[in-house]
């Protein structure tokens, strides 16, 4: 267990450059395209068990507090106390948004999907662990947590997108 402990407080506190390294190491898949698709779910099978350990497994739980009390399904007002918010506010609204797009790449690359499939994956992973953090008590179940995940699933997707435009641009003028 203090294994387990040390790697969650690492990735914890690496985060941003974990996640930059996931989406450097998919943009590298798509450029290589060969092997890439089941590189790609392994990248993405190992993501999704990360996604679940930090947010999951790594956190205590909530001594004391029902299940009503750890339910937050205001979306609107959220948002704009964290934009208007301090620095952490600012930033868990970031990280909230940059926590799923690894996935919006990683997705389309894995399974050969287009947007509306890969919405539902990453709609149903935040979802999944949104729950899962109510049930263990290891968490808020919180509306605006689905949405910034979702929306950096749409930005991962747009990432995959720009990449694969990129790519085919470069490979058909070394072709000509």
């Amino acid at each position: 267990m203090r294994i387990i402990n040390a790697v969650i407080y690492v990735l914890r506190e690496i985060d941003p450059v974990w996640w930059a390294l996931i989406a450097a190491l998919a943009a590298a898949l798509v450029a290589a395209r060969h092997k890439a698709r089941q590189q790609a779910m392994n990248l993405l099978a190992v993501y999704v068990a990360a996604v679940f350990v930090i947010t999951v497994l790594g956190r205590t739980g909530v001594e004391g507090a029902g299940y009503s009390d750890l339910v937050n399904l205001d979306l609107i007002g959220t948002w704009a106390d964290r934009i208007g918010g301090d620095e952490y506010d600012r930033r868990e609204l970031f990280l909230n948004f940059f926590m799923l797009m690894p996935a919006g790449f990683l997705f389309p690359v894995a399974a050969k999907k287009k947007l509306v499939p890969t919405l539902i994956f990453c709609f149903l992973l935040t979802l999944s662990v949104e729950t899962l953090q109510l049930l263990t008590k290891r968490g808020w179940f919180e509306l605006n947590d689905i949405a910034d995940n979702t929306v950096g699933a749409v930005i991962g997707y747009g990432l995959y997108r720009l990449v694969s435009f990129l790519w085919r641009k470069v490979k058909c003028k070394r072709n000509n």
